[in-house]
């Protein structure tokens, strides 16, 4: 449920700030004549998304349930990489998106065609709407409550649209960096569990056999289909974590292969970078100082040479006269 939330708010929000931006340009700029194009664009990737999310439900629901869980492991597995693909590249080009989509619309506006500003919006938009409905479809094949991750994810959905609407009317100030950074890691901890959880269906489908022993068995402590507290436990922890409480093998190996390395190309790669720039930065000032200390003393050699050739040609002149 948590997972279905975190998704629809990061993408969300994503897509609103997108459309934030390239409003407040068209008013900065006095253009709001071409709005009106770019809410078409809008509306018309809400609609896509919506098309996309209904197709991939009823496509799935007529297969046999082999092939439903076949369909369910594949498309996990290209969820984790669309989804690990999305983080990385909104962390390199955040700094450079608002620049980025002024430049886009002066080009489209300078056009002159009414499609281009339509299709800037559609695109931008619609990558974010069909990148929910892959995650969510993904991540609902884990929940155990298919109607409280939708509430979940509707929740997360207006939360995202209503703080996009606050940051481009001013009244709301987030610090956006450590918002994509928390998200961005909370993302990460769900592709894993939607890789575990993709690994088990193809594991059902009958594929990826090998390594299908069972890691530990946790139910009796923590379970999502268990009763009591433990039944809570459980339900949470999936949720937040993608638990399994008897998992095999082949599906550690997987969650935490991919969830250490991601985690750490996250988090300590972009400090280790700013590190070593800022040494290479440092070597750059000792080296111009080197520099300019080894021309400060071969001016003090030059000066102290001809000092002394002076001197040479004064003792010579002072020696060539009679005594």
């Amino acid at each position: 449920m948590l997972s279905a939330f975190v998704i629809t708010l990061r993408e969300g929000l994503e897509a609103s700030l997108i459309v934030g931006i390239l409003a407040a340009y068209l008013v900065k700029t006095e253009r709001t004549r071409e709005i009106r194009k770019l809410w078409i664009g809008v509306a018309a990737a809400v609609v896509v998304s919506v098309l996309a999310a209904v197709l991939l439900i009823a496509g799935t629901a007529s297969l046999s349930r082999k092939q439903q869980e076949l369909v369910e492991g594949i498309t996990g597995l290209v969820a984790v990489g669309v989804l690990t693909w999305m983080i990385f590249w909104m962390r390199h080009h955040a700094h450079h998106l608002k620049d980025s989509l002024h430049a886009k619309i002066d080009e489209a506006v300078e056009s002159g065609a009414t499609f281009t500003l339509v299709f800037l919006a559609f695109t931008a938009v619609a990558r974010e709407g069909l990148e929910t409905v892959l995650f969510l479809h993904a991540a609902l094949n884990y929940s155990d409550s298919a109607v409280q991750s939708g509430g979940a994810a509707f929740l997360g959905l207006v939360v995202a649209v209503a703080l996009g609407y606050g940051l481009y009317r001013g009244g709301i100030h987030l610090n956006l960096k450590t918002f994509f950074q928390f998200t961005g890691g909370f993302l990460i901890v769900i592709a894993a569990g939607i890789l575990a959880s993709s690994i088990h269906e193809l594991n059902e489908a009958g594929l990826l056999l090998f390594l299908g022993q069972r890691a530990w068995d946790t139910s009796s402590i923590a379970s999502p289909s268990a009763g009591g507290i433990a039944g809570v436990i459980g339900s949470v922890l999936k949720g937040v974590i993608g638990y399994e409480p008897r998992p095999t093998v082949l599906q550690v190996i997987a969650y935490w292969g991919y969830l250490i390395p991601a985690m750490f190309a996250f988090f300590a790669m972009p400090a280790i970078k700013a590190r070593r720039l800022a040494d290479e930065a440092d070597d750059a000032v000792e080296a111009a100082k080197a520099v300019e200390a080894d021309e400060s003393n071969a001016e003090v050699v030059a000066e102290r040479r001809q000092e002394s050739q002076t001197t040479k040609r004064e003792s010579r002149k002072l020696s060539e006269v009679p005594g």
